[in-house]
């Protein structure tokens, strides 16, 4: 709305018709809070009425159902009058929406399969990032200008190619307050090795900062704490709040908080408790749950472990006193409507 003020009255009229509006179908919820608000914009400056809505990661919404009415209603988007609307939707190539893609009518969408695109063109986009982020981190921690030079650059990229987010993830990692950006980026050079799988490349010198100083006693302990709390977020399917966390694990909010301090750079947390802390990028989930890496990645999440501890806790939740009660929403007498 504060890039389109024209679609405010459009948005309140439907809010105020329907005050309910956010629990009614995706397709309501689509054609009333956006596309009739944009049908009834009459007067709009010429920059204006061309417009790009961007729906990233489509492949991570939980229901395949949503998926199909979001291909269907973004494909109405071409009709759009009097604006002209542009949609980008990024998605790994699931069946879903593979499928949706195909059901859609002749030339409503053009493709771009990144895996295609020329090295050239990826080498020379990744370069760019490392050189922007490197250098607005050098500025932020002042930090002379020959760092991170040249060669560190190109090597950075050399074992960043072809992943993207090997780049984003390495520069939230050395742009982190809390660490020396000199050092971080020293130890994630010395994984420069052809006989290291990518993603232990991406979030090995990540980890392996949690064990800093550390005594093998206490790496132990800390592995054990990272799989507690970590194992919550990557293997269920809704993600959960700090507060969510310390409910099912019964464990202090503070506990929780200063585990999840050291991974700002793989997950997305809010500084609110009650807001969702999320993957952000499914690699890291596929890195910890691999198979493969059962007794050599001391951050491994044994899957089926981690489910079945998950379901006691919501057992015991369950069954404690905050848990499930008789009259669970305190209604003054049965039958009463709880608002």
């Amino acid at each position: 709305m504060t890039r389109i003020p024209g679609m405010k009255p459009g948005i309140r009229e439907a809010v105020e018709l329907e005050p309910a509006i956010a629990e009614k179908a995706l397709k309501d919820q689509f054609d009333k809070l956006g596309f009739l608000p944009l049908s009834k914009i009459q007067r709009m400056s010429l920059q204006d009425k061309e417009l790009v809505i961007i729906v990233d990661i489509l492949d991570e919404y939980d229901r395949e159902e949503d998926i199909g009415a979001i291909l269907r209603l973004l494909a109405q988007a071409k009709e759009m009058r009097p604006i002209s609307l542009r949609i980008l939707v990024t998605s790994r190539p699931e069946f879903p929406i593979r499928l949706g893609f195909k059901q859609m009518p002749d030339r409503t969408y053009q493709d771009l399969i990144l895996h295609e695109v020329a090295m050239e063109m990826i080498i020379r986009h990744i370069t760019l990032f490392f050189e922007n982020e490197l250098a607005d981190i050098r500025e932020q921690r002042f930090l002379d200008q020959s760092w991170p030079g040249e060669w560190d650059i190109q090597t950075l990229v050399r074992m960043a190619v072809p992943l993207f987010v090997f780049a984003a993830t390495v520069c939230r990692f050395l742009g982190e307050v809390n660490g020396n950006p000199r050092r971080r980026l020293k130890d994630i050079l010395s994984y420069d090795t052809e006989d290291i799988p990518k993603q232990d490349v991406i979030y090995l010198p990540i980890l392996n900062h949690l064990f800093a100083g550390q005594t093998e006693r206490e790496k132990e302990k800390l592995s054990q704490e990272f799989r507690e709390v970590v194992e919550s977020i990557v293997i269920l399917e809704n993600p959960l709040s700090v507060s969510s966390i310390t409910n099912l694990l019964d464990i202090p909010k503070e506990d929780v908080r200063c585990r999840l301090d050291s991974l700002y750079s793989v997950l997305s947390i809010p500084s609110d408790e009650s807001g969702l802390i999320r993957l952000l990028h499914l690699s890291f989930r596929d890195f910890l749950v691999d198979p493969g890496k059962r007794g050599k990645n001391p951050f491994w999440v044994d899957e089926q472990e981690a489910h079945e501890r998950i379901t006691k806790n919501c057992l015991l939740l369950m069954s404690s006193q905050k848990g499930l009660k008789q009259n669970i929403c305190n209604l003054p007498s049965p039958g009463t409507s709880q608002k």
